[in-house]
């Protein structure tokens, strides 16, 4: 299926496929990849010193959170994904990132990518996990724009399962976003990534004192997050109504400029002023799922998925009642009238049920109603694109972008989200780091470096 192009440029992500020759220690950080005597791949990880175990074979991507390599694992001969994390402030921060991989790995969930081995490499850490033949969300998101209700009720199906049974171990993703959500090939869906945000600790003399880093995505952080108090599974909750607007409606539910003050005070826009296919009782549920007070969420992800599911079977229900009137036929008249009424009816549900709930149907009357609006007798003012949710197998396909504008394009944008981070962030240090890295992202020519410097300079 097609679905409708989305109508502002994605969100800044922690991923971005390996397009630059730079590693991230280079750009963000200013250390050197590896040492000099090291081979190295594209991004700089050095082949020959992985864990026995491993054979490094490419980079798969790279961003502010980590980089992943594809790999073979020589002992069990088969090939995986191992990430080597960037979030690790020091020693204990990397281990505490490791401690919420071995927590991941002791669930045993068709949604939720498996986790192989972890531990260190040369004093950095890494995890072997499930090589998923597939794409993320935000491809998804990326070449269809909004997708149809059947479709997301399926998807929302499997990352609530995958939430409820993390929830239910103790173990909270932080950062749910659609990078964070791979769609396999049999069109099952997996969560990777959970606890990247982590609790970060320093030693001040025999005690240990813990600060929890504002950490996570902007698009998708709940109010909680940027206020610095530690997530529960209502963030997670959160996160998912923030993707399902996304999903639904082919927009973020705030504005990326200042994201900090729209997650914590801004409503979002009506659901159906952007995508008029979007039924009241699901607009409702995932504007529920955003309320800025954690107490009015949905409290679990199970109830939340039996909400979901409920309404989906009403809306298929309404859908067949709608063709299902019948006028009122005699007794005698009955035997002989009744084949041809009741195939008339099977057709008419059978239509409605394929036009409003499947996803061709969905695309065929997007497509119809995209038609009307641009015909003389449409109604005045009403814009084709607010409506039409998929491209038709003829339209012309768009020239792919430059490459360098691209890259330059989402370098700008994780800038933005460190300088947003760094404004939000309680802890002197973490501010700056932030700071330092947007300003290494966005460069000196860019109109926030005098905000950063000045947040250098402070801190």
């Amino acid at each position: 299926m097609a679905d409708a192009p989305p109508d502002q440029p994605v969100e800044p992500d922690d991923e971005t496929y390996a397009t630059d020759p730079i590693s991230y220690e280079q750009t963000v950080t200013g250390r050197p990849a590896i040492e000099p005597s090291g081979r190295r791949t594209t991004h700089g990880t050095e082949i020959e010193q992985t864990p026995d175990r491993f054979t490094l074979t490419e980079v798969l991507g790279e961003g502010s959170q980590g980089e992943v390599c594809r790999a073979f694992d020589n002992h069990l001969q088969r090939s995986v994904a191992i990430k080597f994390p960037h979030r690790a402030a020091d020693e204990q921060g990397a281990r505490e990132i490791l401690d919420e991989a071995r927590k991941a790995a002791r669930l045993n969930h068709p949604n939720v990518v498996t986790i192989y081995e972890c531990g260190f490499w040369k004093g950095r850490p890494y995890i072997a996990m499930e090589l998923v033949d597939g794409v993320s969300l935000a491809t998804v998101i990326k070449e269809c724009g909004r997708i149809s209700i059947e479709r997301y009720l399926r998807y929302s199906s499997n990352i609530l399962s995958a939430l409820d049974a993390a929830h239910t171990s103790g173990l909270i993703h932080r950062d749910l976003k659609p990078h964070n959500v791979l769609v396999a090939r049999d069109g099952s869906l997996k969560l990777t990534d959970f606890g990247v945000a982590h609790v970060r600790s320093s030693t001040a003399g025999h005690e240990m004192t813990r600060q929890v880093v504002v950490a996570g995505t902007p698009g998708y952080m709940a109010p909680e997050q940027w206020r610095g108090e530690r997530p529960d599974g209502r963030s997670d909750i959160y996160a998912f109504g923030c993707m399902s607007y996304k999903l639904l409606t082919g927009r973020n539910p705030f504005p990326h400029e200042d994201s900090m003050r729209h997650h914590m005070e801004t409503p979002p826009p009506p659901m159906r002023t952007i995508a008029p296919h979007v039924p009241p009782v699901i607009e409702d549920i995932v504007l529920r799922c955003i309320a800025k007070d954690p107490g009015a969420r949905f409290q679990n992800a199970r109830d939340l998925a039996e909400t979901l599911a409920r309404a989906g079977r009403t809306l298929s229900a309404d859908t067949a009642a709608a063709g299902s009137t019948q006028l009122p036929v005699s007794r005698g008249a009955k035997k002989k009238s009744l084949a041809l009424p009741l195939t008339l009816l099977a057709v008419v549900a059978g239509l409605a049920v394929f036009l409003f709930v499947t996803e061709p149907g969905q695309e065929l009357l997007a497509r119809f109603r995209g038609q009307a609006d641009r015909s003389p007798g449409g109604s005045p003012g009403q814009d084709p694109k607010g409506i039409t949710e998929t491209k038709g197998p003829g339209d012309a396909t768009p020239p792919p972008p430059d490459p360098a504008a691209e890259r330059l394009r989402i370098r700008r944008e994780e800038g933005l989200s460190a300088l947003e981070m760094a404004r939000a962030a309680t802890d002197p240090e973490e501010r700056m780091r932030l700071a330092e890295q947007a300003q290494r992202l966005l460069g000196r020519s860019a109109p926030e470096f005098a905000e950063t410097n000045s947040i250098i300079t402070a801190a």
